[in-house]
């Protein structure tokens, strides 16, 4: 009886979870939208600011990279999604052939490896061929995001095959290339500003980067919200049309019907646990996060403890996050499930309107932004939408959520370490700055790169996938599957 009291609660306590994310998600897309629709002043602010109307989008349409970006985005995506399927389906074949034991599940987790390796590690180890020759970026970019990729097609479709071993191969490939689709004229930004120079603009310039470029760098931040709404528009098209195809060619036969039964106790606990410590962290960085300012001769250190607070803040906040999304999407039926994802990963990163937001409210200069928006990638959201498809099968029953919810939680806290973009535009103070943006700057001043930064910044995402393969043997271990 206490089950089934606790059943409803908890269903309605991660609902209403999902609503709020949905909502914050929904707040800089609705603020772009304004953005866009005036000539922004920073000394009138938003509301002060001239109505121009569909000046900015006239802008954008009219300029001559927007035919490029639009088709260097769509072959960059493509290319790279079709390299990260055949990869991923390979791999992910492999390890469930695998003989149950602590074997399969190590291979299990090393699927992710790709996925956890910073960009900036990627980018500095292709960086000394790409000075020799720029043409490379794209063919580097697309086998790069390939190899990245392919750790989530190849984790899921092994997971999905080992929860459900009839067809349950091709519902993981096929739900991983469904949450592709809604990304297919985004690749990744940060890769690509990496790689990027003014001799490649023609080849790696896309809608992502020119409203990043535009939007921030040159502060033309109408003109980047409007970049932002355009790619939305068309991402959430096309992202439609091929979840249609995708659903047709690998789900219709393969798919198997969730579990609308769920039983599981224990969560709430975990949830005011986990809400608690995002609380904390909250806490913690305001009363500290000013004070972690160690001064000293090697400027290489002084950015630790901050990037040690901003990696436990970005666990604490996703944790929650990801639990809500999981427990409160696992049972939702197709057609609901693709509308809230695709409405997710395409209204991701409006840099624009997400930079005035943080600004106004006081975190602009620190490390919050790093942390706050560490699961708000495509790799961080596809993780999360998948592991709340896997929770539903109905082999998977009765296993608590947020076991899954680790895994999100685990890669947000990766992308906090190793990120380097999102400092570069937020962090104002070289004694805050990560590894990842010193290993960046040393990149572009020495004609060495450090191996202790190089491997400092790949430290955590080694240890946090380690952890995600002792969550998918904690999880999917035949013996604990009902």
């Amino acid at each position: 009886m206490e089950m089934e009291r606790r059943k409803p609660r908890v269903a309605a306590f991660a609902v209403a979870l999902l609503v709020t994310l949905v909502a914050l998600v929904m707040v800089p897309v609705w603020y772009s939208v304004l953005l866009s629709l005036k000539s922004y002043r920073p000394v009138a602010g938003l509301g002060g600011s001239p109505w121009t109307g569909f000046a900015a989008y006239r802008q954008v349409l009219q300029s001559p990279v927007m035919g490029s970006a639009v088709g260097n985005g769509l072959l960059l995506s493509v290319a790279g999604f079709v390299g990260s399927v055949l990869l991923g389906a390979a791999l992910g074949w492999f390890v469930p052939r695998i003989r149950e034991g602590v074997p399969r599940y190590i291979a299990l987790g090393l699927l992710l490896l790709p996925t956890f390796v910073p960009n900036i590690c990627w980018a500095v180890g292709v960086l000394p061929a790409l000075a020799e020759n720029i043409n490379l970026s794209r063919w580097f970019f697309i086998a790069i995001t390939a190899v990245s990729g392919a750790g989530l097609v190849g984790f899921f479709g092994a997971a999905f095959e080992m929860a459900r071993p009839a067809g349950g191969f091709w519902q993981g490939i096929g739900w991983a290339a469904l949450l592709s689709a809604f990304t297919c004229l985004t690749p990744d930004t940060e890769l690509l500003r990496l790689m990027q120079s003014p001799l490649s603009y023609s080849t790696m310039e896309t809608l992502d980067t020119y409203a990043y470029r535009i939007g921030l760098m040159s502060l033309e931040l109408s003109t980047g919200a409007a970049a932002f709404i355009l790619k939305l528009l068309l991402q959430g098209l096309l992202g439609a049309v091929v979840c249609a195809g995708v659903y047709w060619v690998f789900l219709r036969r393969h798919s198997a019907p969730l579990d609308t039964v769920v039983r599981e106790t224990g969560e709430m606990p975990f949830v005011a646990w986990a809400s608690a410590a995002a609380v904390l962290a909250v806490v913690g960085w305001v009363v500290l996060g000013g004070r972690l300012n160690l001064t000293g001769e090697a400027v290489s250190l002084t950015g630790i403890p901050a990037q040690l607070l901003s990696t436990a803040l970005a666990f604490a906040m996703a944790l929650p996050i990801a639990w809500a999304a999981i427990t409160a999407m696992r049972t939702m039926r197709y057609g609901v499930f693709c509308a809230v994802a695709g409405l997710l990963l395409c209204a991701l990163r409006p840099y624009a309107a997400e930079f005035l937001l943080l600004k106004q409210m006081g975190f602009v200069g620190t490390t919050l932004p790093t942390a706050a928006v560490a699961l708000f990638t495509p790799k961080g959201l596809m993780l999360t939408l998948l592991c709340a498809r896997l929770a539903g099968m109905p082999k998977l029953n009765g296993r608590p959520t947020w076991l899954l919810a680790l895994m999100p939680a685990c890669l947000a806290a990766a992308t906090a370490w190793g990120d380097s973009l999102t400092p570069t535009t937020y962090i104002l103070s070289a004694e805050l700055y990560p590894s990842s943006l010193l290993l960046r700057q040393q990149t572009m001043t020495q004609p060495g790169v450090s191996a202790a930064g190089y491997l400092l910044t790949l430290l955590a995402p080694l240890l946090l996938c380690g952890a995600c393969g002792a969550i998918a043997w904690r999880t999917m271990r035949q013996d604990t599957i009902l």
